[in-house]
């Protein structure tokens, strides 16, 4: 004897949604974190100090850098360790002075050269090599952006697609609620309530394994951490927006 399904949607344990999700919502939060990754690097310039006594150029390798850190347009301002610059550049001739200190400044967007090259003018023997042109996007950090996209479309898509195979399999709930006075809204939320779980699961579990990957590869920062977050968020808004819209557009079709 064949059981009827119930009239109204008796909570169950998760389906195989909560697998569907999850994988998507990985590619989607791997994707990301690719993008994130591969950004372009903030513009930087380097300052030399080529004072030739060693105490002398310590000296104002750091009144350097204090300077540099306290401009507005300057966000970090380090000096190259001169063992490891050493190192690259080898044995000098007993002709040729000692190695510069060298500066290595990242620049905000809005920074002025030429500002910078004013604060630096107390400082003996310093000489601030000019910035190159911006980086393109790299071809990976193109790929990346793509997958991102694709992975987002196919889980708002799954999201779309569940909510009218829900609304198709309760035709006769609905026509049941509508006769009882129900309103659409009511039958939507109704309606979606189990997907709606098995989504915030399968997005859960997918944020959670994202950051166990991404932190045992030590490529975990604070920023990245916050750009998921901020991705699975979004993302679980759009799905949720999707399925409503749908379900809320079927049920104003029907009679």
């Amino acid at each position: 004897m064949r059981i009827a399904a119930p009239l109204l949607p008796v909570r169950r344990r998760p389906s195989a949604l909560v697998l569907l999700v999850g994988g998507c919502s990985l590619l989607l939060l791997l994707a990301a974190a690719l993008a994130h990754a591969t950004a372009a690097a903030p513009p930087r310039l380097m300052v030399q100090v080529v004072a030739a006594d060693d105490a002398e150029r310590a000296a104002d390798a750091d009144k350097a850098i204090a300077i540099l850190r306290a401009q507005p347009g300057v966000r970090a301002a380090r000096q190259v360790d001169p063992s490891a610059l050493a190192d690259m550049a080898g044995p000098l001739p007993a002709d040729q002075p000692a190695l510069p200190a060298l500066i290595e400044v990242t620049l905000a967007a809005d920074a002025s050269e030429a500002a910078l090259g004013r604060a630096l003018a107390p400082v003996r023997d310093a000489a601030m090599q000019p910035r190159g042109p911006a980086s393109a996007p790299s071809p990976l950090h193109r790929l990346a952006l793509f997958a991102t996209l694709v992975a987002g479309m196919s889980l708002i898509g799954g999201a779309v697609a569940i909510a009218r195979d829900r609304l198709s399999r309760r035709a006769v709930t609905v026509t049941l609620l509508r006769e009882l006075g129900a309103e659409d809204a009511r039958i939507a939320r109704t309606m979606l309530h189990d997907p709606a779980l098995d989504t915030l699961a399968g997005l859960g579990g997918a944020l959670a394994v994202a950051l166990l990957l991404l932190g045992a590869a030590g490529q975990l920062g604070w920023g990245m951490a916050g750009g998921l977050v901020t991705t699975a968020l979004v993302a679980t808004m759009l799905c949720a927006t999707a399925a409503m819209a749908t379900t809320l557009l079927s049920l104003a079709r029907r009679p």
